[in-house]
């Protein structure tokens, strides 16, 4: 069904049943995933940064703890690798690190796009809500020691919800072809009340949660050969009636995920995904060299559909390039490693990352961007600006034309998580 819904999209000719077709069948995915997280318990340690985390007790990882808990560094590795084979060519899948996404070395499919090229991206919010929603409603509290596999489960169900909730660009899209009049109307009003009266079919989605809850009992009942002991004082028909009603999960716990935090966050992604749906593609400048942390604002705000206009050890070093409030922020440890009277100030860190790449006797304080895109460089220090620094940046978006651009939630949630956590976390010593 993947296979048909793919082809179909690739062809111009999706339809609104080739989509419910395949939502169907992820349905199934969804359910078995949880049911597969909820053999674990919850285990907060592979959520947790630094303290009490599952980095704490390893002196290696230490610094990487402080950036990343357990479950975001598998994650992100995971995309990775996923990224290389080429997962997100297709325009169904969107990663939760996009920013650290390398491009495929596979070619990109020949197919032309179904989807108006945009750059909507939920899954920050899909992330909290698995964490501080889903988890503690599906796992028993408390910590078994499996990490690894809480984390690998934790993946399957984020990637498969992720790909759930985003193929509400597909279903906007199709709704759109088929009322294409009514639809670019609420656009041009900006009426996202009215979208969301015409894109709401309210007897699917009561159909959906009835088919929902019965895959959920019908897959998570617990089955055996064995009878169960009949409780004390009990009669046959309450035993029976008991051993019936054994679930792997709470059959209620899918029905109420779809209800309050699925669908919601789908309609969400088909409202935002309408309201670009006219617009024209367009340029937009940022703040360069590439690599800098403008140009990772500019990626999480605007669609794809814009053109975006980068020493042996530290004994070694003679001069340390990066922005000037950088160099500030990492005073105290710069002090330390004797570096406080090598400092250079440049323009951007990007700009230093490009120094240093080129000087084998330099080294810069770069963003984990600049190292990505300068992959001769090596790093020598990790979380260079210190436990608990604060550093946070505003970027304004400027334009002429302001009616081209609604101010999206996603967009707002991933400048809200670039602000407050890459600029001051990841900021790193590296050389040539």
């Amino acid at each position: 069904m993947a296979a048909t819904a793919a082809t179909a999209a690739g062809s111009g000719e999706l339809s609104l049943q080739d989509l419910r077709d395949y939502l169907l069948r992820l349905e199934e995915t969804i359910i078995f995933a949880l049911i597969e997280r909820a053999h674990f318990a919850r285990n907060d340690r592979i959520y947790r940064r630094g303290e009490g985390s599952v980095w704490e007790a390893s002196s290696t990882h230490s610094a990487l703890g402080q950036q990343y808990s357990f479950l975001e560094y598998f994650l992100r590795e995971t995309e990775r690798i996923q990224a290389l084979l080429g997962r997100y060519n297709a325009e169904d899948e969107n990663p939760f690190f996009p920013a650290l996404t390398p491009s495929s070395f596979l070619p990109p499919r020949s197919s032309a796009n179904f989807l108006k090229p945009n750059r909507i991206n939920y899954n920050a919010k899909v992330l909290d809500q698995y964490l501080n929603e889903i988890v503690p409603s599906i796992c028993a509290a408390g910590d078994d020691g499996h990490y690894g596999s809480s984390a690998d489960a934790d993946i399957i169900c984020l990637q498969a919800i992720s790909k759930r909730v985003h193929y509400g660009k597909q279903v906007a899209e199709v709704k759109f072809r088929e009322q294409r009049e009514a639809y670019t109307q609420l656009i041009r009003a900006r009426d996202t009340d009215g979208l969301m009266r015409l894109l709401t079919n309210q007897a699917v989605e009561d159909r959906l949660l009835r088919r929902v809850r019965l895959k959920a009992a019908t897959y998570g009942q617990e089955i055996s050969d064995v009878p169960r002991p009949a409780p004390p004082n009990s009669t046959a028909t309450d035993a029976a009636s008991a051993a019936a009603t054994a679930f792997k999960i709470d059959p209620d716990l899918p029905e109420r995920i779809y209800r309050e935090l699925l669908i919601p966050l789908t309609k969400d992604i088909e409202v935002e995904y309408l309201l670009q749906r006219l617009d024209e593609q367009c340029t937009v400048a940022y703040l360069g060299p590439p690599g800098t942390h403008c140009l990772r604002a500019a990626q999480a705000c605007f669609s794809q559909g814009e053109d975006l206009l980068a020493c042996d050890s530290i004994d070694n070093i003679t001069k340390v390039y990066s922005h000037a409030n950088v160099l500030v922020e990492c005073q105290a440890l710069l002090a330390d490693m004797n570096l406080s009277d090598k400092c250079v100030p440049v323009a951007s860190t990007a700009e230093g990352a490009q120094r240093a790449a080129e000087d084998p006797h330099a080294a810069a304080l770069v963003s984990e961007l600049a190292l990505e895109m300068h992959p001769d460089l090596r790093v020598l220090r990790h979380d260079m600006q210190g436990a608990g620094a604060e550093n946070r940046t505003r970027f304004l978006i400027i334009s002429r034309h302001l009616q081209l651009y609604v101010f999206r939630p996603s967009a707002a949630e991933q400048l809200y998580s670039l602000t407050s956590h890459s600029c001051s976390a990841a900021v790193h010593i590296g050389c040539a």
